[in-house]
């Protein structure tokens, strides 16, 4: 337990308070690459895209190619080796974790969802939602008509885990939480698996 606790990051984090971020209109990788081991193994070698506000970007490779690991690198869950990851055209390395992390939206293949209602799950806790917010990502992620029949709506509890609730429901859950929060920037990471062909194909 105490090898936990005093367990350190590799993140790097700006010394002072960091930059200030108000939106993301630019992300940037530039030869990124993460290598691991005593003998350098690179697990990521030269990645280099751009995605700018308005843009789709899809990155598709084989299971365990390192999709997963170029997201968390991107919401500073995990540091990159080499190369330059950029914000709006400055190092992401100049900003906080939480400042980026305010302005994404990660979805992810296996989603958290929590003992409580489905309301709960989406929202989080968050307050001063804005009146409609929560109508308009129940209807975006498609989980409005599963919702619609359940006993007590968005009020129905979902038991541990979402016990009550599909996989796709859970992912779809998970989809609307990350859209309540109208993120700069949404990171999918294979989150549509669960869910039928006619679902996902209309996302």
């Amino acid at each position: 337990v105490d090898e936990l606790l005093l367990a350190s990051s590799a993140v790097k984090k700006p010394s002072g308070p960091g930059a200030a971020l108000a939106r993301i209109e630019k992300l940037e990788t530039r030869g990124v690459s993460v290598t691991t081991g005593k003998d350098n193994i690179h697990l990521l070698k030269g990645i280099t895209f751009a995605a700018r506000s308005g843009q789709l970007i899809s990155v598709v490779g084989k299971i365990g190619s390192g999709k997963s690991s170029l997201l968390s690198m991107l919401t500073r869950f995990s540091e990159f080796s080499g190369g330059e990851i950029t914000i709006n055209g400055e190092d992401i390395r100049k900003f906080t974790p939480a400042a980026i992390r305010e302005r994404i939206g990660l979805d992810t293949q296996d989603p958290f969802i929590m003992t409580g209602t489905v309301l709960n799950n989406i929202t989080l806790g968050r307050e001063n939602i804005p009146d409609g917010a929560i109508d308009t990502a129940v209807r975006v992620s498609q989980v409005k008509h599963d919702v619609s029949k359940l006993p007590k709506g968005l009020e129905t509890s979902v038991g541990t885990r979402g016990l009550a609730l599909s996989g796709g429901q859970k992912q779809r859950v998970a989809l609307a939480r990350a859209l309540l929060m109208r993120p700069d920037l949404l990171l999918l990471d294979d989150a549509t698996s669960a869910m039928d062909a006619q679902t996902e194909d209309n996302f």
